[in-house]
């Protein structure tokens, strides 16, 4: 918590006033059990948005069912520390991280390329949260060649979807 937020914090305490906090229902924490985290570029749209909506298809769940958070690659301590508060508001029961930088934030290895952290389970060290590392749809398009791996890890984090995702 900042100085600021410290001190907002006693001011709205000494004045009786609650702080508003976001709740999330345990129907949209449900209904959000997965999480994921795609870095740059940008998948709102074309392509690489159409690319993402079909690995979310294949996770077996509906659009809603997921939150999808973009990832900045300017400030990752700032990146780390917004993705730390909201997996905290949300509390998926786990992250999928697509590409290099989301990767990096989300794991703390800013040393090993992506394939070296892909295909495996980490620890979101804010949260404790498990993450799990692949390819960003940007990536597969550049390169189909690693279409088969980005499969195994979709196939590997479905199966670890609890049954209401």
């Amino acid at each position: 918590m900042s100085r600021l937020d410290a001190r907002r914090q006693r001011l709205l305490a000494a004045m009786g006033i609650t702080a508003w906090q976001p709740r999330v229902s345990e129907q949209e924490r449900a209904a959000s059990a997965l999480m994921i985290v795609a870095g740059a570029p940008p998948v709102e749209t074309g392509p690489v948005g159409e690319l993402l909506n079909n690995m979310r298809l294949a996770l077996g769940a509906q659009h809603q069912q997921h939150v999808v958070l973009s990832a900045a690659e300017s400030d990752t301590a700032q990146e780390k520390t917004r993705l730390a508060q909201e997996i905290k508001r949300i509390q998926p029961a786990m992250v999928l991280a697509l590409g290099q930088s989301a990767a990096q934030i989300l794991t703390g290895n800013n040393l090993d390329e992506l394939e070296a952290l892909r295909g495996r389970w980490h620890a979101f060290d804010a949260t404790a949260t498990p993450v799990y590392v692949s390819f960003h749809p940007a990536d597969l398009l550049a390169d189909p060649r690693v279409k088969a791996k980005a499969w195994e890890d979709l196939l590997a984090v479905q199966s670890a979807l609890p049954e209401a995702a």
